[in-house]
């Protein structure tokens, strides 16, 4: 196979940074709609969330 642990190491930290940024970008978005929606709400004369 050719590979190391080293190797191995590595393109498992790479995956978890890219699961992070994901996730980061996903919590973003998620902020933004709730943000979003509060504001709809709060324009309709709802109670705030």
């Amino acid at each position: 196979m050719g590979s190391t642990w080293v190797d191995v190491r590595r393109s498992g930290e790479e995956a978890l940074n890219a699961i992070s940024a994901i996730q980061g970008e996903s919590k973003e978005i998620l902020d933004a709609s709730l943000e979003k929606t509060r504001r709809v709400l709060n324009a309709e004369g709802e109670k705030p969330l």
